[in-house]
């Protein structure tokens, strides 16, 4: 924590702190391989795409 004068915490510095701490493990997880979940969100926007452009193939159908 960044106490301030007063006692209080510097919040905003905890927030930049915390998100830097996030990317950092995150980024580490990547190298290590654990690219697990990484594969299954290209899956899914892989899957979300298939979606759209069937939808987008029945619409061209009806008119």
């Amino acid at each position: 924590y960044t106490p301030l004068k007063n006692g209080k915490y510097d919040y905003r510095k905890e927030r930049t702190h915390l998100t830097v701490h996030t990317t950092t493990t995150m980024l580490r997880n990547l190298q290590l391989g654990n690219s697990r979940m990484l594969r299954l969100w290209q899956y899914e926007s892989v899957y979300m795409d298939r979606v759209s452009a069937s939808r987008s193939d029945d619409n061209r159908e009806e008119a």
